[in-house]
């Protein structure tokens, strides 16, 4: 499907639905999809389009805690 930033941004390209059926064998998908659409806006207004630098600033995008931003900082970052 081609996911980043602007794809799901673009409601027409990433409709609620089709972010739905793309994660359907993960649990608690319709959270999971509604924090995605969220983060994803959030990343794009507040950060560019990229990820936060730290664990902290991670903590506040919706849907990550503490154990993912770490996994994340230690990953990604």
């Amino acid at each position: 499907h081609g996911l980043d930033v602007d794809t799901i941004r673009n409601n027409s390209k990433t409709s609620h639905e089709t972010l739905n059926a793309l994660i359907y064998k993960v649990g608690f998908r319709n959270n999971k999809t509604k924090y995605i659409k969220e983060a994803t806006e959030i990343l794009a207004t507040k950060y560019g389009g990229d990820i936060p630098s730290t664990a902290e600033e991670l903590m506040t995008l919706p849907g990550i805690g503490p154990k993912m931003a770490f996994i994340i900082e230690n990953v990604a970052l």
